[in-house]
């Protein structure tokens, strides 16, 4: 049974006439008769008998129409709601990230963005979660692109677009830049949310120096990291970021002035065809990495 065969049932029941059937659905009348006879061979039944030069629904035709409206029914729906989604995705956007980026980076790049004439009408929303859960969020279709940190998953392509450096955060007044390695960690330090991506970019950092951090307080990202550091409850790792308020809290390289950076990943699905506002701002964003790149 094929999709053109129920349809040209339901047509024939509609006109009650195989020439004028065959004249709605520019097909010769002997290929019509041909698939409906080949249909009813299928389903062991038939469906039509003829009576004053008309065609009528057998009892059998009656109840296979019910099951070819229902059919019809959902592929006019697939239809439209695939319809639907080709507008949203020319006009919407659903973004993932960590709170990194949301003070300073997105609104200058969203001005950008939207300024450009094939824009003008795209729309957006923004979460913001950790790695973990926005990696979990785009397999899921839940956004449509995420930045976060680094992740192994094989499924996913990443583009390093921000890049920010791991400064000591301390509560004005309290605390002296450490010198030492060895001196950070004999601090109690305000840290990430177990198993959270930065937690384990801080475990690496803490392994490759030979010694532990000592975390007495966790928090989710950075925005509620600075807040916690700004009431005095104690100094923390984090990028450098625009939480960050100089009048509460006073900011220091890591020990030996060690430079390193946390990046920032545009992240997208592995073999996904991405088009509209999506595929757009993916260009946008790739291009303004390239133009801001020192390497360039």
């Amino acid at each position: 049974m094929t999709l053109n065969q129920i349809l040209y049932f339901n047509m024939i029941v509609k006109t009650g006439n195989m020439r004028q059937a065959a004249e709605q659905l520019y097909i010769a009348q002997p290929s019509l008769s041909a698939s409906i006879a080949c249909l009813e061979k299928e389903l062991g039944v038939k469906l039509f008998h003829r009576r004053h030069q008309r065609l009528h629904l057998t009892p059998e035709g009656e109840a296979f129409l019910e099951h070819a409206e229902i059919i019809l029914h959902e592929i006019e729906s697939a239809r439209n709601h695939m319809e639907q989604m080709s507008e949203k995705r020319e006009t919407m956007l659903r973004i993932g990230s960590i709170s990194t980026p949301f003070c300073n980076y997105f609104p200058d790049i969203f001005c950008q963005f939207l300024a450009l004439p094939e824009n003008k009408n795209v729309q957006f929303t923004l979460d913001s979660e950790n790695t973990l859960r926005l990696v979990y969020g785009l397999e899921k279709g839940i956004y449509d692109i995420i930045l976060c940190s680094k992740t192994n998953d094989p499924t996913l392509k990443q583009y390093p677009i921000i890049s920010n450096q791991l400064i000591f955060l301390c509560p004005r007044d309290k605390y002296s830049k450490p010198e030492t390695w060895e001196a950070l960690a004999a601090m109690n330090l305000i840290g990430y949310e177990k198993k959270s991506t930065m937690d384990g970019i801080l475990e690496d950092i803490a392994l490759s120096k030979n010694v532990h951090f000592n975390f007495v307080y966790r928090a989710p990202n950075e925005e509620s990291i600075v807040a916690l550091v700004e009431h005095g409850l104690g100094p923390a790792l984090l990028p450098r970021n625009s939480y960050i308020n100089h009048q509460l809290s006073v900011e220091y390289p890591l020990p030996y002035n060690t430079v390193i950076q946390r990046q920032i990943y545009l992240t997208i699905k592995k073999d996904f065809l991405y088009y509209g506002a999506t595929g757009r701002f993916i260009d946008f964003l790739l291009q303004k990495a390239k133009e801001d790149s020192p390497d360039k």
